[in-house]
């Protein structure tokens, strides 16, 4: 099936992640295109429409999954996995971003009273 969208590495210059229809999140090596830095991609469901990937954290990547909501996937090697996905809405999931601020900007914009 079609890929939906590449995102190139901001912590490694021959990394490219690609999300596509087919609900994978692959990782490539762009030194040797023709063939996956890890052979077995993770599914995330409902089709990989958006990659974001953490500005600050290496190999931390948010996902847009259409059908299934949003997840959090952690790179580490030859090892995927997700460390948190979002899916209580009733809507598609087709854009996401990182929150660059603090936390304590969100609670005051909630009217929550933040403690340390």
């Amino acid at each position: 099936m079609g890929v939906c969208c590449i995102a190139k590495s901001p912590h490694d210059p021959n990394t490219l992640f690609t999300g596509s229809y087919d609900e994978n999140l692959r990782v490539w090596d762009v030194r040797s295109i023709s063939r996956l830095v890890n052979e077995t991609s993770i599914n995330l469901g409902g089709g990989v429409w958006r990659i974001k990937n953490h500005s600050v954290v290496p190999r931390l990547i948010l996902a847009a999954c259409m059908h299934n909501g949003f997840a959090i996937v952690k790179v580490d090697g030859n090892e995927v996995k997700v460390v948190e996905t979002y899916n209580k809405h009733d809507s598609l999931a087709y854009g996401a971003d990182w929150y660059r601020g603090s936390i304590r900007d969100v609670c005051k914009m909630q009217h929550i009273n933040y403690i340390n």
